[in-house]
C-alpha cells in the first residue's frame, strides 16, 4: 500500500520518508499478480512493459547476492549482470534475464533509511526493488522492448525521483 502526498508515493513503512514520483504516461496495473504489500505495478503507455516498484525485506547480506538469486530456478536463456548501480544516494545491483519474458531488476540497499513495518516494528525494510518485465514476441523483440523501456526518459525520471526526506 502506498500513500499519495504532494505528487509523490510513500510506501506503508515508518518513518514515512522514502518516496518517488510516477512520471506521466504510465498506467496503474490494478490486478498485479503476487505482489507484496509495498509494491505498485505500472504499465508503459503501450501496456507491453510492466514496471514494479517495491520496498522489501532483505533475503541476503548483499544486493549482489539477491540479484543473483532473483532468477534462481528459472529457465534462463540469457543473463547479464549483476552489475553495480547507483540511483540517487542508494547503491545496489542490476541484472538482465530472459526466461518466459525479458526482465531487468534493480535491487537497492536502502538500509540507511531504517524503515520499519507500519504495524510490525520488527520488520526491517532495507531493499527497494524495481522490476521491469517485457512479455511480447520473440526473445529478441522482448529484450529490445525491455531495453527501450529502461532507456526511456519516463523510467529514468522515476529512478531520479527516488528520495529520502
Amino acid at each position: 500500500m502506498f500513500q499519495y502526498h504532494d505528487g509523490r508515493l510513500y510506501p506503508d513503512v515508518t518513518p514515512r520518508k522514502l518516496s518517488f514520483k510516477i512520471p506521466d504516461g504510465y498506467w496503474f496495473d490494478t490486478f498485479p499478480e503476487g505482489n507484496s504489500t509495498n509494491c505498485i505495478a505500472l504499465m508503459t503507455k503501450d501496456q507491453n512493459v510492466k514496471v514494479e516498484v517495491s520496498v522489501e525485506m532483505s533475503r541476503w547480506k548483499s544486493t549482489e547476492e539477491e540479484a543473483r538469486d532473483e532468477f534462481e530456478g528459472a529457465p534462463q536463456v540469457a543473463i547479464s549482470g549483476p552489475d553495480s548501480i547507483s540511483v540517487g544516494r542508494f547503491n545496489g545491483h542490476s541484472i538482465y534475464c530472459f526466461s518466459e519474458s525479458s526482465q531487468y531488476v534493480i535491487i537497492l540497499d536502502i538500509g540507511e533509511c531504517n524503515l520499519r513495518g507500519a504495524f510490525n516494528l520488527e520488520d526491517c525494510f532495507n531493499r527497494m526493488e524495481i522490476v521491469v518485465t517485457a512479455s511480447y514476441g520473440s526473445e529478441d523483440e522482448s529484450m529490445s522492448m525491455l531495453k527501450d523501456a529502461i532507456h526511456d526518459h519516463r523510467f529514468e525520471e522515476l529512478l531520479e525521483s527516488i528520495k529520502v526526506e
